[in-house]
């Protein structure tokens, strides 16, 4: 179709399904009154639509009905309307604001995902479910009221909803789904309703904490975890990237994730606890019966007894720049130190005997890696994407590289390999394109260059 103007016919009852699928050349679009429903998909893909006159008596917009309009800049729906369908505007980046009638009962889901120049959401009292991902990806979304009515909030309903500032949750709301907020790393202000029976967000502290379990469910990065909370749920602190300190108190005994650490440089356990302690003023949370540090930050200091560092303890925290492991570390856990980019050493005790998968990968300050003969196997993605690593050097004993584990490290110049490994991954130096020296010893020259790939060849220097 070329028109750029439609009119659709007087005594019109209905837009049927995928009428104008795809008609990109579409600006503007007359439906006249007694059109009742837009079917489904029925103007998806009509890039340069900018104007829609909807009729008073439209009661149902179908799922994608106007998904990837990416021209529409505004849209208002008649005061009757009842359905707004799942993905019924995704997509339509364009789009700065919009208003939900009374009449509408439920959000549906991804029904205004991704509307990246989404800035004003007005939801009417009436509506009382805002399903799975309804403004997840809607970036310039600032700040939104669930007005009182609302039960039911799904997962994802708000996610990547990155210049969030600020959510405020009726009396009403009895069920949240899962995390709703992820990667919400703008808001600073969470706000639970007085009177509400299932969640509250007590002594203003920023979080939604389920009442009756003493769960906090949610978290910003002006949180203060209050008395009375006893665990922190899965993905709590997630998005909250600005957060700079945090006390547990003495009735916390279950972590389902720990804080964010990006930038976290004080964690301080409050004396009493019966599961975990920061020691020494160590900075971090320690799981007391066993000795394993399960949450650090740039600040922490692991102290002398600690057995194990947990799996992606220092995971993301960008200003850490130096850690000492003590020797009585026998093990240090998968992702331990993803993305600590600021990290410029490392020491290995002798305890240690494998390095995991992920564990230092994307580390990109570091710039040698030495690896000690305890060491018996390389983990995959180890070291992936440490772009600052020059070198390598492995003692004898280890008997195992990965797969990537020190793959786009292109940086990369020397590597001296020792005698004894049986394996390594054929393409455990993926995408090393820097590479100049990989010295092997003669004694073993046959085998090496039957595990690592012919085009590293022309690398190999064989030494006595």
């Amino acid at each position: 179709m070329t028109q750029k103007s439609i009119s659709v016919p007087p005594g019109t009852t209905e837009i049927e399904n995928f009428a104008f699928e795809g008609c990109s050349n579409l600006e503007s679009i007359i439906i006249p009154e007694g059109v009742t429903t837009i079917g489904y998909d029925a103007f998806k893909g009509c890039t340069s639509l900018k104007s829609v006159i909807l009729p008073q008596s439209l009661k149902e917009i179908c799922g994608g009905a106007f998904q990837e309009c990416t021209g529409l800049v505004s849209i208002t729906l008649p005061p009757n309307t009842e359905e707004i369908g799942f993905y019924a505007f995704y997509g339509c980046t364009a789009l700065e604001s919009i208003t939900i009638p009374r009449s509408v009962n439920t959000i549906e889901e991804a029904a205004l995902s991704e509307c990246s120049n989404l800035k004003k959401v007005i939801i009417n009292e009436g509506t009382t479910i805002i399903e799975k991902s309804a403004f997840s990806g809607c970036s310039s979304l600032e700040s939104i009221t669930i007005p009182e009515g609302v039960t039911t909030i799904g997962e994802d309903a708000f996610s990547y909803c990155t210049n969030l500032k600020s959510i405020r949750l009726p009396k009403s709301l009895t069920k949240i789904q899962g995390i709703i907020f992820d990667d919400c790393t703008g808001i600073d202000s969470i706000v639970v309703d007085e009177g509400n029976k299932v969640y509250d967000s007590r002594n203003g502290c920023n979080a939604i904490i389920e009442t009756a379990s003493g769960m906090l469910l949610a978290a910003c990065s002006n949180a203060v975890i209050p008395e009375g909370v006893t665990g922190v749920g899965l993905g709590a602190f997630d998005y909250a990237e600005n957060l700079k300190s945090i006390a547990i108190p003495k009735g916390v005994t279950r972590f389902e994730s720990f804080p964010n650490n990006r930038v976290l440089e004080s964690i301080v356990v409050e004396e009493g606890n019966s599961v975990y302690d920061s020691r020494g003023g160590c900075n971090a949370i320690i799981e007391t019966a066993t000795d394993i540090l399960i949450a650090g930050c740039a600040s922490t200091i692991i102290p002398q007894g600690i057995k194990a560092i947990g799996r992606g303890a220092f995971d993301g925290s960008k200003k850490l720049n130096e850690i000492t492991i003590p020797d009585s570390v026998a093990d240090i856990g998968e992702w331990a130190f993803f993305e600590c980019s600021g990290l410029k050493s490392i020491s290995i005790p002798y305890r240690v005997t494998a390095i995991k998968d992920f564990t230092f990968c994307h580390c990109s300050g570091i710039t040698q890696v030495e690896i000690p003969g305890n060491i018996k196997t390389i983990g995959d993605y180890a070291f992936e994407g440490c772009t600052g690593i020059e070198s390598v050097t492995i003692e004898q004993g280890l008997k195992s590289i990965g797969e990537e584990t020190f793959g786009s490290c292109n940086n990369l110049k020397h590597v001296t390999l020792p005698p004894g490994i049986e394996a390594i991954d054929e393409y455990a130096f993926l995408n090393c394109n820097s590479l100049v020296t990989i010295s092997i010893p003669a004694s073993e020259e046959n085998h090496y260059r039957s595990m690592l790939p012919k085009k590293l060849h022309s690398a190999i220097t064989v030494r006595e």
